[in-house]
């Protein structure tokens, strides 16, 4: 059976990718943020209980990863919404979605920093 409408079918399967990058940032938002999270439950409740050179490594790989997550996040945001504009399907603005990742970066290297600097 011949499709219909190959445009509406295009148009639905390109909005479908649009909404699929977009959750996939998402995830990688979430992840990393959920790493920072982490960092600020082993700062405050491992205090005690690991040395303190234990305490400094986990606090770290936390904030590490979460510096990764932001970074990859966007970065596939990035690309995927360039291979998508060539086919001028509008996708949000990239320009704010790095101001959002700057920002986050920002949270998640200032932690670094801090710890670094005890």
């Amino acid at each position: 059976m011949a499709d219909k409408n190959p445009e509406l079918r295009d148009g639905l399967a390109e909005d479908r990718t649009v909404l699929a990058n977009e959750r996939t940032y998402a995830a990688w938002a979430r992840t990393g943020l959920t790493a920072l999270a982490a960092w600020v439950a082993v700062e405050k409740l491992m205090v005690d209980i690991v040395p303190e050179w234990s305490l400094r490594a986990i606090a770290l790989s936390l904030l590490a990863f979460a510096t990764a997550c932001f970074s990859i996040g966007f970065w596939r945001y990035r690309r995927t919404s360039a291979r998508l504009r060539s086919g001028f399907i509008s996708t949000f603005p990239t320009a704010l979605l790095g101001l959002l990742t700057a920002l986050l970066l920002i949270a998640s290297l200032g932690g670094m920093a801090a710890r670094l600097l005890e």
